[in-house]
């Protein structure tokens, strides 16, 4: 963020009564040594909470803010977009309003990735400014999610699912049409697509294509 924009912060802050301007002065001057931006020097000398700071850049970029993100999370949503994307970025689409996404980020100078996620989810999204803790609880726990549903479409394919109580070897398909015997082109492709967008940490030893 320039300078000019620092200081605009500065000034909605002081404004709001959330911050001294004495300490705005102090954080300005010590980003000359160390390269931060001033948000994140203010919280690192303690002088501000990050609600504060969310509220002010919402302000100045005519964003709003949601401070329970959690309690408004649809999980349907958040598995229409890739984890390694999520994960990248740090944005969240969580809920739908009307036609339009409402998208979880921390960060209101990075919205250049807002173009792909409206292709991803097609439809038009919004960004919402919420708190870093929350964004990475949400992330967490669709993380954790996908994994399990990984680990189950792992076990659907070694099982094979068709003879109760036998267990078939993907090591000793012969040919592609034996292993899409063992199990549907559904659940394989679902897998490569996990594993792809970084849901699978593990290696899958037993899963030869």
């Amino acid at each position: 963020m320039g300078l000019g924009k620092e200081q605009k912060l500065g000034a909605i802050l002081v404004e709001q009564g959330w911050i001294h301007e004495e300490q705005v002065t102090e954080a300005l001057e010590l980003r000359k040594l160390r390269p931060k931006r001033l948000g994140e020097l203010l919280l690192d000398l303690g002088y501000m909470e990050e609600e504060h700071l969310l509220r002010a850049l919402g302000i100045q970029f005519g964003l709003e803010y949601d401070p329970k993100l959690r309690e408004h999370v649809e999980s349907s949503l958040t598995t229409k977009v890739p984890i390694s994307f999520i994960r990248e970025y740090q944005m969240v689409p969580y809920k739908k309003n009307g036609d339009t996404y409402l998208v979880a980020l921390n960060d209101p100078l990075n919205l250049l990735p807002l173009d792909d996620l409206r292709l991803l989810l097609d439809g038009p999204v919004k960004p919402v400014l919420c708190n870093r803790e929350d964004i990475q609880f949400i992330i967490d726990t669709y993380f954790e999610q996908q994994s399990e549903n990984a680990g189950e479409l792992i076990d659907n394919i070694v099982l094979g699912g068709e003879e109760e109580g036998k267990v078939h070897s993907l090591d000793h398909a012969e040919s592609e049409r034996d292993l899409l015997d063992l199990a549907n082109e559904a659940l394989i492709i679902k897998l490569i697509n996990l594993i792809i967008s970084g849901t699978v940490k593990e290696p899958v030893y037993d899963i030869h294509l």
